[in-house]
């Protein structure tokens, strides 16, 4: 059994992600990816280093 959760990534933090890594949570989405918006992330190297730092976070 897979156990997959989701997490806004406004709440991705060191605390939040070892709770997830001590409940064994094997799948975690970060929604909404911080993309748009006046404050958003325009590039797609910007969004793809926001999304690669929060995997290395993750990991």
């Amino acid at each position: 059994m897979r156990i997959q959760d989701q997490l806004n990534h406004a709440h991705v933090n060191d605390d939040n992600l070892a709770f997830y890594r001590a409940i064994g949570v094997d799948d975690l989405t970060v929604y909404p990816p911080p993309f748009g918006g006046p404050d958003g992330l325009r590039t797609r190297a910007e969004m793809t280093d926001s999304l690669k730092s929060v995997r290395r976070q993750a990991e």
